[in-house]
């Protein structure tokens, strides 16, 4: 997928990982210790959160580093090879998106290839020729939020469980924590998968309106 030219757009999407994986730890809580929270004011567990914020944001930090852009990418898109949307882009994506008129995007860009790896390859840089286009960057940082929590949730699905292998938690409440990642691993990979798909079409729709040099 694109990459960004700065870290502006992760640095602005790590609040939002920080408020996921917060909210999952208050869910775990929930879960584990379901009496503790019965008995827990509202004001005490805004408490939690606050603090919960200001201590994630280094371990998500490399939590989000264990996974490569690649394997993150694969985990969103469920393909091992061509997993880019970009490599669908003349094919598929652009076809299908109402916006983009397909001849007028020929005439502006040229002829479209048909192998997947060669049409990533002019995907990408037609986005770098437009990548500071603010429906461009939108969608840029819709991606790589989604991405990250569908990589941190793959992770969390497979950690937590384990980790509560050796506590004393019952095997029902293991099963509970894995099923909360998981589908919160499906999710986010679908939301993502749909942002990356509208980078894609984002970038091709600005070629269609008019030549970009």
């Amino acid at each position: 997928m694109a990459n960004t030219r700065s870290s502006h757009v992760k640095a602005w999407n790590l609040p939002w990982l920080v408020a996921l994986v917060a909210l999952d730890i208050l869910v775990l809580i929930g879960i584990v210790f379901p009496s503790v929270v019965a008995n827990t004011s509202l004001s005490q567990i805004s408490g939690v959160r606050v603090a919960l914020n200001a201590l994630l944001p280094v371990p998500i930090l490399i939590l989000a580093g264990l996974l490569p852009a690649t394997l993150k990418e694969m985990l969103v898109f469920w393909r091992i090879k061509d997993h880019l949307p970009g490599c669908r882009a003349f094919t598929r994506h652009g076809p299908a998106d109402p916006r983009i008129d397909m001849a007028s995007l020929q005439q502006n860009v040229g002829s479209f290839p048909k192998v997947p790896r060669e049409q990533n390859e002019l995907w990408y840089k037609l986005y770098r020729r437009v990548d500071a286009k603010t429906s461009v960057i939108d969608a840029n940082r819709s991606f790589l939020r989604f991405r990250e929590m569908a990589g941190l949730s793959f992770l969390l699905m497979l950690l937590v469980p384990l980790v509560m292998t050796f506590s004393v938690v019952s095997i029902i409440t293991i099963f509970q924590a894995f099923g909360l990642f998981a589908v919160q691993y499906l999710l986010t990979s679908i939301a993502a998968r749909n942002s990356g798909v509208r980078l894609v079409c984002s970038v091709l729709a600005e070629h269609a309106i008019r030549r970009v040099t």
